[in-house]
């Protein structure tokens, strides 16, 4: 049986990414906004199909009143996962 091994680089990016969110989030919780979304797009540019991050971010930005970039997020959602997407829309329109 043969092992198979992950490249230093992946796991670089895995620790950034993760880093990112858990940056995100705590910018979040001390109401830093821009912070957080700064930290939430380098997550989604590590990972661009993480559906966590997209959603988050919609939320922000519909927090923060940008509905431009709130529904950005919903379409790129809409793509990778249907409930969440309508979940943040209930979010953009509730």
């Amino acid at each position: 049986m043969s092992k198979k091994t992950i490249a230093p680089a992946a796991i670089n990016a895995l620790k950034e990414a993760l880093t990112s969110i858990y940056l995100g989030a705590s910018y979040y919780s001390l109401g830093s906004y821009e912070d957080a979304i700064d930290a939430l797009k380098l997550a989604v540019k590590i990972n661009p199909d993480d559906v966590g991050n997209h959603y988050n971010l919609g939320g922000i930005y519909h927090l923060i009143g940008d509905k431009k970039s709130a529904l950005n997020e919903y379409e790129i959602l809409k793509e990778l996962n249907i409930d969440s997407a309508n979940k943040l829309f209930d979010i953009i329109y509730g």
